[in-house]
Formats: C-alpha cells, sequence, structure tokens
C-alpha cells in the first residue's frame, strides 16, 4: 500500500517509533515510499530532503515536536546517526 506524504505525516504522529527497530522500520518505510511514490514526495533527492530535515527542525524550534519540547529531543543522538549513516554500510 502506498502512502501519500500527508498520511505519512499523520501515521508518523499516531506510530511513533519507540525503539531502535521500530526506527529502523519506519525509515525503511518511509524509503520504499519514495521508490513506489515518487511523486507524492516534495524532497525526493537527498539534498532536497536533508536540506528540509535542517528547516522542519529550524521551523520547530521553539514548538512542540510529536509532543516534545525543544529542550527534550536528543539532538546529540539524531545527528550522530546521521553523521554514521555516511559511512555504516
Amino acid at each position: 500500500m502506498t502512502m501519500d506524504l500527508r498520511q505519512i505525516r499523520q501515521t508518523a504522529l499516531k506510530q511513533m517509533p519507540d525503539s531502535a527497530a521500530g526506527m529502523a522500520d519506519f525509515i525503511r518505510r518511509l524509503r520504499r515510499d519514495l521508490a513506489d511514490n515518487p511523486g507524492g514526495w516534495e524532497n525526493v533527492t537527498l539534498d532536497d530532503y536533508l536540506e528540509a530535515l535542517a528547516a522542519a527542525f529550524e521551523g520547530h524550534r521553539n514548538h512542540s515536536l510529536a509532543g516534545h519540547t525543544a529542550g527534550e529531543i536528543p539532538y546529540r543522538l539524531v545527528a550522530a546517526m546521521l553523521r554514521a549513516a555516511t559511512i555504516y554500510e
């Protein structure tokens, strides 16, 4: 079943991963949706996606993000995982 971006956003808020395995599954579902439904994505290149990710973080700087205040989001962990993925096989 292909999900459009609106459905992904709604599902993301309802089914937030709560484990490393859940997060890996969520990322793989995003990747699969991009492959199956690229027309439903605004940011189909890695460059555009990373820029949009940066903008999303900036946009949520002073707001709740999925129920977490800015100070509760583990930014160092997110940064470490993004960096690790540049070399992880």
